[in-house]
């Protein structure tokens, strides 16, 4: 207590009847502090009375907030006084106490009541300000009682003074005009500080945060486990210790209260809601019911419709107010127990603080802490009665629910809830029949939500009561064990479900027999199941069984039997039987249209299976067409907003996709995505499809970013609702590895399609299909980041397992095939490649037919490796064939026939026919720009080659332009470090470099360097090209000794990574002889270019255009040794060469001639020589154009051989002879 002033002197101290300060390990709390702050602001000379109410749980901290703000503002008020208000007794003796402080020399008032109006009186007649704190005033709601408080009573309602009142009570806010202060749970940080400063461990500590979340955030709880953990050495060192404990013995821990730790505070945890919890009981026992049922239930969302008939919650103005019997049973009120009733009942628990409202009122929630308290409370009896009650309460919410998603999403929380409380006394239950009927309809709710996880514990529980009850051969514990199965299959635990599922067939084979129709149902569950793991042709062997069991047991025409036959369609399209599953599920519809009628479900169903296989077998037209009907026929019968509905939307969104109308596709996904969301829920497996299957269409459109961020939202909800293992969650995983693989972040993607493998191999087993899929991804990812001999390796195992399970004609078999040919491509194995391509072409077009899709990418694959083994003409030919087919097919602009166009502008360029290469370019532009937008990274692609085409024709402006424009795009959209913007970068330095801007395109190129060697490293092939490019640049630049060395380690470097007989290892023993000439070691040039020469007559043939460009340059050393004979010779092989197999113009064989006649000239035939000229001026001319930098040289040579150059020329040697001297490597 202050000291006592004399009589003479006003009071100006601080009046404290308990310890007055806060806990030594007080945390601000900054939101509810500045709420006192500002209900209690004042301008100075403000004399107006405030009266403000902070109330909440007990322990939420409400008098450590009070006391903080009293010592925090004790300057602003004179006087200040703290009055214990638990009971009239200790506010009568708090108030005697003050009465003496302030009235010292009189004589203490018998009637209490005089005291108070004296204290009033002196407030009122003092200047200043003061502040009056009644803290725990928590007995002031019923009138009735013998303990109650009627504070009004003691309140001081005077001018200049302020008042605090601390309750437990919500009502109590009613007194003051103030917005109350509500004390919840405290945020995370504040938490975590509170822990950290009680405790004395260090922030972050491991199990910190978990126990945070067991409590709650809840500030005594905190502040007991705090000291509890400081108290003891081994739960310091490991928190988790703490946790097990307190999941253990919660009600003791929560009930103990060490006094000499926890200041402030003489309650436990348990010991100050149990007082309210009696405080209740004394003004509602039917209050005090609920409260305790509510513990039975979800504490976050308790609406009010869980306790309503189905008829009153389809009241719309809630005039109907009838409550389930059952909830009115468990409360057992004396009155008419309705739902304005209820509402009452909650209002009391809400004005103690138990339950909170909502803003709408239809709702209420509970602390977590609170709602574990109210269970354990009970006694066992009483935690069986109430655990049976409330769940068969909640078994009628269940049955009584609207059919709307919102509504049975509502009730999932709660049947958890309730199921979790249930299995900890369910082996004491006595009427396990009746519970089981209850159980049925969670089942029901939670199948119909698609809550798997909890779907496997609810029949979990079914199967062990039903064995206990019946045994292990009655048929409804068998039934209940081929539902748990069923459920571990949609969870992905395909080995459990298989094993419970063979133990299903065998026991009621044993039990009914082999042609019960429930034994055939198992067989069909099991072949389903094995179908899933991968074994096919086990299941298919199977499904043949069932469906000839049901031919012969019920009939051709029973539903069972045509379901049988479809069930066996679909595996045999999983096999790669697509004709046979084709013709069967034409006589499943059949079937369906005869005996059902074609309006009803399963007939429409039969018809988007067989739509599904007729798009497998390229019949992609039809496909449509029959998934439109099927999409149509299910908005008239079932409505919008049915899942089948919905499902069929998804797969004509699809073949919209197939269909190259990605912006069509992408717009249902969307309308797909929605109506999941708004009637299955986010987190429904079905919503998170659907997201999936958006996401795939967006990095589609190009929208890679926004696919990349869709694709991690999928892989997290799967992650948390299905867990890491289930296929879904892999096959997520696989889907955004993939989108970051096109994102140019393929170190990230590999690392994901490591784990992917790793997971399925662990999970499904290295011969699944799904298995093997992720084998060859990761082999393509591999070989784009130059590991090239990895992805060989690999993708052959990929072809070997595939060959081994599925077949050699199987279509997976066939594409793994294609992708190892690829590979080989790549790794310059071009012979083998065009080989293996040639058997998948055949393969294809043998099983599916010359007009399938896949077929036709097997022919413009081939075409691809016949143009890269200079095989140009035969390549030009199959790629026109290609294009055709795929215009017809497909149409004039889908993605797919724009690519063939742009493939076989392609190999028209590298024909010489570049006029006609760059007509076909700016079409593909123009048609990309059109239907596919100018930021698609398939746009600019297109672009990027149409640039290089300009340059090709000699308008270096033009193409320098219009590569910078690609160059920023990339930089806007792709970002400054993928691959794609460091190849823009690349191929608009080379430009750069064409036009004569030397040092500008050899700064560029160290930039472009740098960049693949940071971010592939340095042996990656693009690394490599990048080191050879820079080293032509310097080359040009005059700088041929650094030229030399760079040439030198690149030549290295793709020895060692790439083999001798790579074509890039050759091109790079080229390029540094070349280098080696013009440095003048030409006897070295010469004897390196002999090797390349003699490397590429091995390798690729004596035709191949390389082979020839090899014999060019030799021929040019030669004559720089002064061997012109050889070196004339040579050329005429050259030329010969070329006009046979290139034409007479093409740019090749018309430099061919150039060079000979330089030759010529030298040799002293001058007039051979210019007549030859003379030629190459007019083809170049006639072909190129008079302003072509190449038609120039013509002319400046030309003029040289006939002595007639211009007197201020600077012309003094022939313009360079060969156009394949140093080569660089331009990027897509």
């Amino acid at each position: 207590m202050s000291p006592t002033p004399s009589e003479e002197k006003p009071f100006t101290g601080t009046y404290f009847n308990v310890d007055s300060h806060t806990t030594s390990s007080f945390v601000p709390r900054s939101h509810h502090q500045l709420q006192i702050q500002e209900g209690l602001r004042c301008e100075n000379g403000d004399r107006q009375h405030r009266l403000l109410v902070i109330y909440g749980l007990g322990g939420a901290g409400k008098s450590q907030l009070a006391l903080n703000y009293l010592q925090e503002h004790a300057t602003r008020y004179t006087a200040r006084f703290w009055i214990e208000a638990t009971s009239r007794d200790t506010i009568e003796r708090d108030f005697k106490q003050i009465y003496r402080l302030l009235y010292p020399a009189r004589q203490e008032p018998t009637d209490v009541q005089l005291a108070i109006l004296a204290i009033k009186s002196w407030l009122e007649g003092t200047s200043g300000r003061r502040l009056v704190i009644f803290d725990g005033a928590d007995k002031i709601e019923d009138p009735k009682g013998e303990d109650f408080v009627d504070l009004k009573r003691y309140l001081p309602r005077v001018p200049g003074t302020h008042v605090i009142v601390t309750t437990r009570i919500s009502t109590a806010s009613y007194q003051s005009a103030l917005k109350p202060v509500k004390v919840q749970e405290m945020s995370d940080n504040e938490a975590m500080d509170l822990f950290c400063k009680a405790s004395h461990v260090k922030d972050g500590e491991t199990g910190a945060k978990e126990i945070l979340h067991e409590l709650g955030n809840f500030a005594l709880a905190i502040s007991l486990a705090a000291a509890q953990v400081l108290n003891d050495r081994e739960m310091t060192a490991d928190l988790q210790r703490y946790l097990r404990k307190y999941r253990r013995n919660r009600k003791v821990l929560l009930d103990w209260c060490p006094r000499h730790l926890v200041d402030q505070y003489d309650a436990s945890v348990l010991a100050a809601w149990e007082t309210s919890f009696k405080a209740v009981q004394g003004v509602s026992i039917p209050a005090s019911r609920v409260l305790t049922s509510l513990s039975f239930l979800d504490p976050s969302n308790i609406f009010l419709d869980l306790f309503r008939t189905a008829a009153a919650q389809a009241d719309v103005d809630r005039e109907d107010s009838t409550l389930l019997p059952c909830w009115r049973s468990i409360i057992g009120d004396e009155e008419p127990m309705d739902m304005d009733r209820l509402k009452e009942l909650l209002e009391i628990l809400s004005a103690y603080s138990f339950i909170d409202p909502s803003p709408e009122a239809e709702s209420y929630s509970m602390h977590k802490l609170v709602h574990s308290w109210g269970f354990e409370r009970l006694s066992a009896e009483h935690q069986r009665g109430y655990s049976c009650s409330t769940l068969d309460a909640l078994a009628n919410a269940v049955r009584s629910c609207p059919p709307t998603p919102h509504s049975k999403h509502q009730l999932v929380s709660h049947v958890a809830a309730n199921f979790q409380a249930h299995l900890g006394v369910f082996t004491a239950v006595k009427s396990k029949d009746s519970v089981l009927d209850d159980i049925q309809a969670f089942d029901w709710l939670l199948q119909q939500t698609g809550n798997w996880s909890r779907l496997i514990l609810v029949r979990e529980y079914t199967y062990q009561v039903y064995q206990s009850l019946h045994g292990s051969e009655h048929p409804d514990t068998i039934a209940a064990m081929a539902n748990l199965a069923n459920t571990l299959a949609d969870q992905g635990k395909r080995d459990e479900a298989a094993s419970m599922q063979r133990q299903v067939l065998e026991k009621r084979q044993h039990i009914l027999g082999d042609e019960h129709p429930d034994t055939i149902l198992a067989m069909n569950n099991f072949a389903i199941t094995l179908g899933d793991q991968g074994k096919r042709d086990e299941a298919a062997s199977m499904q043949r069984q069932v469906l000839e069991k049901r031919q012969h047991i019920l009939g051709d025409k029973h539903p069972d039997t045509i379901l049988a036959m479809n069930n066996l369609a679909v595996i045999l399209g999983d096999q790669g039987k697509r004709d046979e599953a084709a013709s069967m599920q034409r006589q499943v519809l059949e079937k369906r249209q005869h005996i059902l009628g074609d309006e009803h479900p399963d007939t429409i169903s039969t018809m988007a299976n067989l739509a599904n296989t007729l798009h497998y077998q390229g019949k992609r037209d039809e496909a449509a067409s029959m998934r439109r009907q099927v999409l149509e026929k299910r908005q008239h019968i079932l409505g919008d907003e049915h899942p089948d509905t919905i499902l069929a939307m998804n797969n004509f969104a699809v073949t919209l996709g197939d269909q190259g109308k990605r912006d069509e596709a992408a717009s249902m996904e969307r309308q797909v995505l929605e109506k999941r969301q708004h009637i299955l829920g986010d987190e429904h497996p079905d919503t998170i499809s659907a997201m999936n299957n958006l996401a795939v269409t967006l990095g589609d459109q190009g929208k890679r970013d926004e696919a990349a961020s869709m694709q991690r939202q999928v892989l997290e909800k799967s992650q948390h609702i299905l867990g890491d293992e289930h296929p879904d969650t892999i096959s997520a995983m696989a889907g955004l590895a993939v989108t970051l693989h096109y994102q140019g972040k393929r170190d990230e993607a590999a690392s994901m399609q490591r784990q992917v493998l790793e997971k399925s191999q662990h999970i499904l087993g290295d011969e699944h299909p799904d298995t093997i899929l992720a084998m060859n991804n990761l082999a393509v990812t591999l070989g784009d980041q130059g590991k090239r001999d990895e992805a060989a390796s690999m993708q052959r195992q990929v072809l070997e397992k595939s060959q081994h399970i599925l077949g050699d004609e199987h279509p997976d078999t066939i594409s793994a095939i294609d992708n190892l040919a690829i590979t080989l491509g790549d790794q310059g194995k071009r012979d083998e490649a065009a080989s293996m391509q040639r058997q998948v072409l055949e393969k294809r077009q043998h099983i599916l037919g010359d007009e399938h899709p896949d077929t036709i990418l097997a022919m413009n694959n081939l075409a691809v490796t016949l143009g890269d083994q200079g095989k140009r003409d035969e390549a030009a030919s199959m790629q026109r064939q290609v294009l055709e087919k795929r215009q017809h097919i497909l149409g004039e602009e889908h993605p797919d026939t724009i690519s063939t166009m742009e493939n076989l502008a392609n190999t028209l360029h590298y024909q010489g026919k570049r006029d006609e290469a760059a007509s076909m370019r700016r079409q593909v532009l123009e048609k990309r720009q059109h239907i596919l937008g100018d930021e698609h990274p398939d746009t600019i692609l297109a672009m990027n080659n149409f640039a290089i085409t300009l340059g090709d024709q000699g308008k270096r402006d033009e193409a320098a332009s219009m590569q910078r424009q690609v160059l920023e795009k990339r930089q806007h959209i792709l970002g400054d470090e993928h691959p794609d913007t460091i190849s823009a970068m690349n191929n608009f330095a080379i430009t750069l470099g064409d036009q004569g801007k030397r040092d500008e395109a050899a700064s560029m190129e160290r930039q472009v360097l740098e960049k693949r060697q940071h971010i592939l490293g340095d042996e990656h092939p693009d690394t490599i090209s990048a080191m050879n490019n820079l080293a032509v640049t310097l080359g040009d630049q005059g700088k041929r000794d650094e030229a030399a060395s760079m040439q030198r380690q690149v030549l290295e470097k793709s020895q060692h990574i790439l083999g001798d007989e790579h074509s890039d290892t050759i091109l790079a023993m080229n390029n540094l002889a070349v280098t080696l000439g013009d440095q003048g070691k030409r006897d070295k040039a010469a004897s390196m270019q002999r090797q390349v020469l003699e490397k590429r007559q091995h390798i690729l043939g004596e035709e191949h255009p390389d082979t020839i460009s090899a014999m060019a340059n030799l021929a040019n050393t030669l004559g720089d040794q002064g061997k012109r004979d050889e070196a004339a010779s040579m050329e005429r092989q050259v030329l010969e060469k070329r006009q046979h197999i290139l034409g007479d113009e093409h740019p090749d064989t018309i430099s061919a001639m150039a060079g000979l006649a330089v030759t010529l000239h030298y040799q002293g035939k001058r007039d051979e020589a210019a007549s030859m000229q003379r030629q190459v001026l007019e083809k170049r001319q006639h072909i190129l154009g008079d302003e072509h930098p190449d038609t120039i040289s013509a002319i400046d040579n030309l003029a040289i051989m006939l002595g007639r150059q211009k007197k201020d020329s600077k012309v003094h040697g022939f313009s360079p002879r060969m156009l394949f001297s140093a080569i660089r490597k331009k990027g897509k």
